[in-house]
């Protein structure tokens, strides 16, 4: 073991990919080895002449931030005292509040999609039953930050919201707790946006807690409070039924003209025994869902297969995917966010990130960045996090009530919406 005496040194280098301001020497340097991450940033702004107005670095050491003193790390790591360790230094990450709109309940879904980045158009919804389209780059109408579009349909809590772009249209899904999901053409191009529903999706005998559209627009993945997911093909069927026929009653009562259709699943895929949390498409032929059941599935879309089953030991409330690492990222009961490799073999198929104080309601991975990700939580908080770090990059407070839902809608930009009835927008900076 190398045991090193709080007066020890080490020898360290500091590298970085930064722009060419923030370089400094890359000849070895000796510093105090029970020097943390803020006494070597002020090492690295020392050697820069910036201690007048200092930048704040964030240390990593062969791809995991310092979250320790260095003599802890060398001893964790088993790295040998006598080397030149290199340093790599980024600057830290800031995020800071940037606008909120108000709602009239409960903010619990936001689109997941990120398909409308150039248009900085994003879509909410709410316990009140209806979803808003919000132009995140201005107060819309006379300034009074009243949304774009608001689009009415469903008869219960809206819970999940995904959309995509296929051939020029724009293609939203809404899950309710209705038990249906509603599938609906939206058009920003004309001078006021306009919504046009399409399909109501009928099937699922509970709350639909989660969905899902494929890229191309063709199908669509839901998961519900039944245990059961579903797949449904956004064409039209002749087992579709036209919604007119729906009783002459039920349409007065419900005041809505009826002009789609009906659609029934084209398959149900089972094997979670709790309800279904979270669901996403990985590839353009495979699924992940979550459950309570403490698992998470990854099902082969056209034989239907779960094709692999990883268990846990707490229920899962979300889980998002980065593509490119194939890793999961996973929100729970117990309070913890849960990082997810299924290469790995052996027991330990996940580690255990602790810093929420609550249940975590959702988290949401980066759409271009393959270690950054979002996690809110009933705690009033909502944390960004890296995936080389066991501790959250930042935690952020907006909220004056529990978190339900966050999102990214840039690669520098991301909301959250809460039980505060508030859609906060969190401008990031770096």
């Amino acid at each position: 073991k190398n045991i090193m005496s709080d007066e020890a040194t080490v020898f360290v280098r500091f590298q970085t990919k930064l722009p060419h301001q923030y370089v400094i020497t890359d000849d070895p340097i000796s510093v105090p080895s029970n020097l943390k991450r803020l006494g070597l940033s002020q090492v690295i702004n020392h050697l820069l002449g910036t201690t007048a107005n200092p930048t704040p670095f964030d240390i990593l050491i062969q791809g995991v931030f310092l979250r320790s003193t260095l003599k802890k790390f060398i001893a964790e790591h088993e790295l040998k005292e006598e080397q030149v360790i290199d340093l790599e230094y980024v600057l830290v990450l800031n995020s800071e509040a940037h606008e909120s709109r108000p709602h009239r309940d409960w903010v619990s879904a936001l689109d997941k999609s990120l398909v409308l980045p150039s248009q900085s158009l994003l879509f909410s919804g709410s316990y009140d039953h209806q979803i808003s389209l919000w132009d995140l780059n201005k107060k819309d109408k006379k300034e009074e930050n009243l949304p774009l579009l608001q689009i009415s349909g469903h008869t219960a809590p809206i819970k999940a919201l995904a959309s995509t772009i296929a051939k020029g249209k724009t293609i939203l899904v809404s899950a309710s707790q209705d038990q249906t999901l509603r599938v609906w053409d939206v058009s920003t191009s004309g001078k006021e946006p306009t919504s046009k529903c399409l399909y109501s999706l009928v099937g699922h005998t509970g709350s639909v807690e989660d969905c899902d559209v494929h890229p191309d627009g063709t199908t669509v993945i839901s998961g519900s409070w039944d245990s059961s997911l579903k797949l449904w093909v956004l064409a039209d069927q002749a087992s579709d039924m036209d919604a007119s026929e729906v009783s002459e009653g039920d349409r007065k009562r419900r005041k809505v003209e009826v002009n789609y259709k009906l659609k029934k699943a084209s398959s149900t895929l089972l094997g979670h025994k709790q309800p279904v949390s979270g669901v996403q498409w990985i590839s353009e032929t495979e699924v992940v869902s979550s459950s309570w059941d403490h698992s998470l599935r990854v099902w082969d879309i056209p034989t239907g297969g779960n094709t692999t089953t990883l268990n846990g030991n707490s229920a899962i409330y979300d889980v998002s995917h980065f593509k490119n690492t194939n890793l999961f990222v996973t929100a729970h009961a117990d309070f913890t966010v849960r990082l997810w490799d299924p290469r790995q073999s052996g027991v330990q198929l996940y580690t255990v990130l602790n810093s929420h104080k609550d249940w975590v309601s959702s988290v949401q991975c980066h759409p271009t960045d393959d270690t950054k990700f979002l996690s809110t939580s009933y705690d009033k908080t909502v944390k960004v996090w890296d995936t080389r770090s066991t501790t959250p990059l930042q935690t952020l407070t907006p909220h004056t009530d529990k978190v339900l839902c966050g999102t990214w809608c840039a690669s520098d930009l991301f909301a959250s919406g809460g039980a505060d009835n508030m859609l906060h927008t969190h401008k990031v900076s770096q």
